[in-house]
């Protein structure tokens, strides 16, 4: 760090020193150390148009931009990252600690135990609430849960090419996600339209949908994108009318008071865990969760810890599975996916350790009832309901006027058909005070 003109930070390199640079390592110009990136993709000009900042700028444009941000106004955004309460106790013991930032694999499972064990017990946990026989140590986030999920299906078949049917109710940018995954797969993406009436996905309309192959895999979400509760046993059976796997997407608070993924018929769970009580922190911390049953155990992505014995007898943890790239020759991997989020999952484990199933279903009930008192006071002369389906903690209402100054998530650029709706989430740090606040905002739109 060196005193520039406008503050402290690093002095760009002079065009002769990145000159002297490339011709150290090989290379006729600075520019082909990015030879390997296809032209269509390279930026025509700095990011935002600027050229390079110093980390003293950088700062500076940050803390101008935190002032603006209000914290006293309630959050009604949801839609996979809900604002719910985070035990002060977990972030001291577990997000401040510095042992469990690292997320790399603990190769050395005798200096590691204390990592092994806590992402065993993450396991143990979202093993009890899918109702499934083995989880992973996470992956990424929900939406790369569910690509994999798909992978993992695929892999298990007998079939060199199929298609997936994804319910259109299906979170917007997970599907984005697994089109990119599948994108140079001979497995074709048909979506199933969901019902423009009650906002959920028909089990009818999966069994008659049609496809050049075999169906590889079903995929639901409960609750959907919307908030509505879908017939998720309806929609395992249509999958199983297919031959076709099914992977269950849910929201991990939802699981105490609805029926696990293994009740009804799933053969794969995946969710994004950040609602686990993690903070938002501007759309992380996230971690992927992912389930199934015991027949796809050596197809799962990422890694697998388990408890062992040690060559004196006593209780030990170890890195059980590891069929990822790095570990094995690249075309016998499940999975290219390479890490976890370890100190995500941690922290989810111990939530979740924390909370019990009592503790998790007054999260929900709290969320609930929030809802119903906002259901209760909308007016029909401004905003009512869109869907006619049950909805757990959102809800999606049609407004007359626009509301995309309020903290609610507006569906048009996810779905054209939705023009006049919105999103509307609900957490347990929702107050009664806060809910009428949205209404009264509603009303005055």
């Amino acid at each position: 760090m060196i005193p520039t003109s406008s503050g402290v930070g690093f002095v760009p390199h002079s065009d002769a020193q990145l000159d002297a640079m490339a011709r150290d390592i090989g290379l006729a110009r600075p520019e082909d150390v990015f030879s390997e990136i296809p032209k269509h993709l390279m930026a025509a000009q700095p990011p935002l148009g600027r050229a390079g900042l110093s980390q003293d700028d950088i700062l500076r444009l940050g803390m101008k931009a935190a002032a603006r941000t209000r914290h006293d106004r309630p959050i009604f955004l949801g839609g996979g990252f809900y604002d719910r309460f985070v035990p002060p106790a977990l972030v001291e013991a577990i997000l401040r600690r510095t042992d469990y930032y690292s997320a790399y694999t603990p190769y050395q499972p005798e200096a590691s135990q204390g990592l092994l064990q806590g992402l065993f017990e993450y396991q143990r946990g979202i093993c009890a609430l899918t109702g499934l026989d083995v989880s992973n140590a996470s992956l990424y986030d929900g939406a790369t849960a569910l690509a994999e999920a798909v992978l993992c299906l695929y892999g298990a078949s007998e079939h060199t090419r199929g298609a997936v049917l994804v319910s259109a109710a299906v979170h917007p940018h997970y599907r984005a996600v697994l089109r990119t995954y599948l994108s140079d797969i001979s497995l074709d993406l048909i979506e199933i339209p969901y019902c423009a009436e009650g906002g959920n996905t028909l089990p009818d309309a999966v069994r008659r949908a049609r496809s050049n192959g075999p169906v590889i895999a079903v995929v639901a979400q409960n609750p959907n994108f919307f908030g509505v509760m879908e017939d998720m046993r309806g929609i395992a059976s249509a999958a199983k009318d297919h031959e076709a796997g099914m992977v269950y997407v849910f929201e991990p608070t939802s699981l105490s008071v609805l029926a696990s993924p293994e009740e009804t018929g799933a053969d794969i769970a995946v969710a994004e865990g950040q609602s686990l009580g993690l903070p938002l922190y501007y759309g992380g911390l996230a971690l992927g969760v992912f389930a199934a049953r015991e027949k796809f155990l050596r197809r799962l992505p990422g890694r697998i810890v388990g408890k062992t014995l040690d060559n004196q007898g006593r209780e030990a943890y170890c890195l059980t599975l590891q069929t990822r790239e790095q570990h094995i020759r690249r075309e016998k991997a499940t999975s290219n996916i390479c890490t976890n989020h370890t100190l995500c999952a941690i922290y989810a484990g111990a939530y979740l350790r924390l909370l019990g199933a009592d503790g998790l279903r007054s999260v929900v009930e709290t969320s609930a009832a929030r809802m119903d008192q906002f259901l209760d006071g909308l007016l029909p002369d401004f905003a009512a309901p869109r869907f006619s389906s049950p909805s757990l903690f959102e809800v999606v209402i049609r407004s007359k006027r626009p509301l995309d100054h309020l903290p609610v998530l507006p569906l048009r650029s996810y779905y054209p058909d939705l023009q006049d709706a919105y999103l509307v989430s609900f957490t347990e740090r929702r107050t009664t005070a806060d809910v009428m606040g949205l209404l009264s905002e509603i009303s005055r739109a």
